[in-house]
């Protein structure tokens, strides 16, 4: 049974041989027997991966997850024949009568929106600035969370808008990967609705505060 989730964060070349699959960098060298993996993100851009591999992984099943500039999937490969009936399925799926079609589309409506009630993750943070060691971790932090599409809502407060809840658990696992040594941080995954309450006692809501009152946020 398939276990390995793997989320390749930095530049890698991957490639296949002896079904191992083998992920390598000028840093480390790492390998996985094929038949224990489940999934694959790939997330780093500067990620180069054989036409071969992918087609032994579709072979065995994996799927494998595509990101853009912005670190956010965009595309997904699924194998052709999951199971032996796959083709049936699909003939199923496309003979469909009208009023079939329509309530399965109101279905995935309906998880749509759903899925919009998670949208907004909150990271707190307070971190050392003592040494210049410590000031650089920090100065690094900040500019990853700039960079993952995170804003300042104000001093250690960021935010970031997450259109679904797997898309909220994916920038969270990618915190793991950009924690300085020291200090504390805390993230919280909070609704459209529940952010929208909040009180400005003193001073100006952020600019993207404004668009995420309710019913403001949309997803197509």
């Amino acid at each position: 049974m398939a276990f390995y989730n793997l989320f390749v964060a930095n530049d890698a070349h991957i490639s296949v041989k002896n079904n191992q699959l083998k992920l390598k960098n000028k840093e480390k060298e790492e390998t996985y027997p094929i038949e224990d993996i489940n999934s694959i993100v790939l997330e780093n851009l500067q990620t180069n991966i054989t036409t071969y591999t992918l087609s032994k992984l579709a072979q065995s099943k994996v799927v494998v997850y595509f990101c853009d500039e912005k670190h956010l999937p965009c595309a997904y490969l699924l194998p052709y024949y999951s199971h032996f009936s796959q083709s049936k399925t699909f003939e199923t799926q496309i003979n469909l009568p009208v009023p079939s079609r329509k309530n399965l589309w109101k279905e995935i409506v309906r998880h749509k929106i759903q899925n919009q009630n998670i949208c907004l993750k909150l990271l707190f943070f307070d971190l050392p600035v003592k040494t210049k060691e410590e000031r650089k971790q920090a100065t690094d932090f900040r500019k990853f969370l700039i960079d993952d599409g995170y804003y300042m809502i104000q001093y250690s407060l960021y935010g970031r808008i997450c259109g679904t809840i797997e898309n909220a658990e994916l920038h969270e696992q990618k915190l793991y990967y950009h924690l300085p040594k020291s200090g504390s941080i805390r993230c919280l995954t909070v609704t459209e609705k529940q952010y929208a309450s909040i009180k400005v006692l003193l001073g100006n809501k952020h600019k993207k505060d404004r668009h995420i009152a309710e019913g403001q946020l949309s997803f197509f």
